[in-house]
């Protein structure tokens, strides 16, 4: 055991002689000095702490064990991604009652690397093409089949992409060897490549949506990273083609840069324009999506709807499609048959007909109203909304217990508010940023104003407000990121030494100017009746500022809470985790805050001032307070969400509309986001929203390339 430093057994002594001085008085001090000697206790505390992480020594740990820890977690996240996408998977229907086929074959030459490079070939040695063609259920043995374990799936809206990578995942996972990855999806529309790294981005996402791999790593910051550095973890990446605009490239070439084993998704279009004005994705083989075939649709939809109104107990579905097979040249055959080739639509096709018992398929063989095939699109995507929202929940989940308030047009108006967010995934502690910066800023205003002056008197509430709207103003662009720490010793002192003192020194900057500011105008006012009066009260202050400045950096790392070892949070969850987060650390900044106060003031008005500025750092300053005043109050209020939106987002997935991924939720398609946003700005619904992401022009056909 290591003995402590000789500093640290030198502050620790003066620490104990002025603590048994204000015991015994045996020092007499004058009463203005009480603030200055408890400010300087806690800074020698934390001094002590200092010292002590500075030589904190790393521990060493045998290789054969390290092996075994890093193997128990990444056995670990096997049955974590293993639970959550067999949820999912049935939150989908895709085996009700039967998976649809889907079918691909090898891409085109000019999108790939050379083979001899996918086949990770000695230099001198040439290999010829690998078949890669097949159908669902053999996407694993597709996959083991590339020497480099990189693949890119093409194909176009709603072919299916991301069911296929689905089932690669839930295959790989079931037929998981020992030695291979933990293969985990991840959505590339958060990634922005311009900042932030492959592997710096891959550690986010998996903190964020596994919080117990946050702990700190074998020989990383955290097992996170640990499973990424040591290729433990197979990235399966959907979504390129949805990345914002201009970030293609950039992202090609970071991925070109680390060369483990990956599976990108993504629309053939924007892949090959890519791949033209940058390069392709190295030792990376490509498929491509085939259409649905009409035999495929008349096996499938029939087998969806009751056997009510055809002849010879057959569906609505089989005088349509009967129509398709007969006269396949009639427009309205062709028009139909040519959206109902990708799985999206067949499965919006079955929402809308076969899952209503008032809806007739016969309908969309009207040629006077479906004139093309986009006008047939553009109805099924209307229509599928409302007939979402008109059927019994498909299971008993967290609104069941209200299920029926949910009306379509309610349930549009709000959908339509998260589709217009500015960020793709629909994240709880991102929703706040839904509101106006004005708007946002009033409100708290209000809050600011109404705690201050129910505790102090006019002129203190009035400057107390104006300083931390100030603050609020400061960090309001700012989207707080739910807590996802935990508290350990070891792990305490290594992230004080890698990342928290870091930002003490300008922490204490910033603190000592807000505390001066405040200091500066509450002693200014008490200066008018008392001068040494208004002097301690701005000392007080200017302490309390910076105590709370110094404190609020060091708390996301030494208090926070346990986590699930077991299974991906959900977004109910992680609310609840951050609520008790940010109620404990508020109070520990309530009491940083009331510790200048004890030698001027009385316990009541100490306790007045902790009671203060807990509620304030509880409501402006973390993820859960931000929620509950405009999530949870505002928005509603407002008609813009409903009161019991986790409610609302829950029956939203199991009614199909959206899909949660991890912590986050999503629109089930681009497709039905951008039908939203597009008719909502037609009818004016979200004109004080920021604009909705504009889709890229369609790219002209690549150019051919030499193999």
């Amino acid at each position: 055991m290591r003995r402590p430093s000789v500093a640290t057994g030198v502050v620790v002594t003066v620490v104990i002689a002025v603590v048994v001085n204000l015991a015994t008085e045996t020092v007499q001090l004058p009463a203005w000095s009480d603030p200055l000697v408890w400010g300087a206790l806690l800074l020698l505390v934390l001094g002590a702490v200092v010292l002590e992480v500075r030589h904190a020594p790393s521990p060493h740990t045998d290789e054969t064990s390290d092996r075994d820890r890093l193997q128990d977690v990444a056995d670990r996240l096997r049955e974590t991604v293993t639970t959550q996408w067999r949820f999912e998977e049935e939150r989908r229907r895709l085996h009700d009652p039967f998976p649809l086929t889907l079918r691909w074959k090898n891409a085109c030459e000019s999108l790939i690397d050379h083979w001899s490079n996918i086949r990770r070939l000695p230099s001198g040695k040439a290999g010829g093409a690998l078949n890669l063609a097949g159908e669902l259920g053999k996407i694993s043995e597709i996959y083991r089949r590339v020497p480099s374990g990189r693949l890119v799936v093409l194909g176009a809206a709603g072919s299916g992409k991301s069911v296929l990578l689905l089932n690669l995942v839930l295959d790989l996972l079931t037929c998981r060897r020992v030695t291979e990855p933990v293969p985990v999806m991840f959505n590339l529309i958060s990634w922005n490549p311009g900042t932030t790294s492959f592997r710096g981005w891959l550690v986010d996402q998996l903190v964020r949506d596994h919080p117990w791999l946050c702990k700190t790593g074998i020989r990383t910051e955290n097992l996170a990273a640990e499973l990424v550095d040591r290729r433990k973890i197979l990235p399966v990446l959907d979504g390129f083609d949805e990345m914002a605009a201009g970030l293609h490239a950039a992202a090609l070439e970071a991925l070109n840069r680390n060369q483990m084993p990956l599976v990108l998704a993504s629309r053939r279009d924007e892949f090959a324009a890519t791949v033209r004005s940058a390069d392709v994705l190295s030792a990376a083989a490509a498929i491509e999506m085939s259409e649905l075939k009409p035999s495929d649709v008349a096996a499938y939809l029939p087998r969806t709807a009751a056997q009510r109104s055809a002849p010879a107990g057959g569906s609505d579905w089989d005088a349509v499609l009967t129509e398709l097979r007969e006269h396949p040249t009639d427009e309205a055959a062709e028009n139909l048959a040519a959206v109902l080739s990708t799985p999206l639509m067949v499965g919006l096709a079955r929402t809308i007909y076969s899952d209503a018992p008032d809806k007739n398929p016969k309908e969309l063989l009207d040629t006077d109203v479906f004139r093309s095939p986009e006008a047939v699109r553009t109805h099924l995507l209307d229509a599928f909304l409302p007939a979402a929202f008109r059927q019994p929940p498909r299971r008993r989940s967290a609104g069941a217990r209200i299920a029926g308030r949910y009306t379509a047009d309610d349930a549009k108006r709000w959908l339509t508010h998260l589709a217009g967010s500015r960020h793709q995934e629909i994240a709880w502690w991102r929703l706040s940023n839904g509101v106006a910066p004005v708007t946002a800023t009033v409100l708290y205003v209000a809050i600011f104003a109404a705690v201050f002056g129910c505790l102090f008197s006019f002129e203190a509430a009035l400057v107390l407000t104006a300083a931390c709207t100030a603050r609020f103003v400061y960090i309001a662009a700012r989207s707080l990121p739910p807590a996802q720490a935990y508290f350990q010793v070891r792990d305490l002192a290594v992230a004080l030494k890698q990342e928290a003192l870091r930002g003490v020194r300008g922490k204490f900057v910033e603190g000592l100017l807000f505390g001066g500011v405040v200091g500066a105008g509450l002693g200014l006012i008490a200066a008018l009746k008392s001068l040494a009066a208004g002097a301690a009260i701005g000392l007080a202050s200017c302490l309390t500022g910076t105590l709370i400045y110094v404190v609020a950096v060091l708390r996301p790392r030494i208090l926070s809470r346990s986590v699930n070892t077991r299974s991906a949070p959900c977004p109910i969850e992680m609310i609840a985790d951050d609520r008790k987060c940010a109620l404990v650390r508020s109070v520990v900044c309530g009491l940083a805050a009331s510790v200048p106060t004890l030698g001027l003031f009385d316990v009541r008005r100490a306790a007045e001032m902790a009671f203060a500025v807990t509620i304030l750092f509880a409501l402006s300053e973390t993820a859960w307070g931000r929620w509950v005043v405009i999530v949870r109050f505002w928005l509603p209020l407002t008609r813009r969400l409903p009161w019991r939106l986790n409610a609302f987002l829950d029956e939203a997935c199991d009614r199909a509309v959206l899909r949660q991924s991890g912590a986050v939720y999503e629109f089930r398609h681009l497709a039905l986001r951008d039908n939203l946003t597009t008719d909502s700005s037609r009818r004016g619904l979200i004109a004080d929203e920021p604009a909705p992401l504009r889709r890229c022009p369609e790219p002209p056909p690549p150019a051919g390339r030499a193999s």
